[in-house]
């Protein structure tokens, strides 16, 4: 799936989520979602070192996921082109790290 057809879908999705409530989906909310998911994800990552006893490897792949797809929608809601952004970061990367 090309990251446009993603955002699209993510998109439909957030809008369905929001559907019947107050608020609408905007860049605010999904920074706070986003920061809320990033927040999730550390969180578990923190356990897997300090409190393997509460760690899921469940949850920490579901916490990537969730960040990925926030940050996804954040991307689509700012106009922002993921698969020219990405290959022109990843670009940038090989000539600065000289990997061809």
């Amino acid at each position: 799936m090309e990251f446009k057809e993603a955002q699209d879908k993510i998109m439909k999705i957030a809008e369905k989520i929001n559907e019947g409530k107050d608020c609408e989906v905007t860049t605010d909310l999904s920074l706070m979602r986003l920061t809320e998911e990033v927040g999730g994800l550390a969180g578990e990552s923190f356990n897997r070192v300090a409190r393997p006893e509460k760690f899921s490897e469940e949850n920490l792949r579901n916490g990537i996921c969730n960040t990925v797809l926030e940050s996804c929608l954040l991307a689509k809601l700012l106009d922002i082109n993921l698969s020219e952004e990405l290959g022109e970061k990843i670009t940038e990367l090989n000539k600065r790290f000289d990997i061809k």
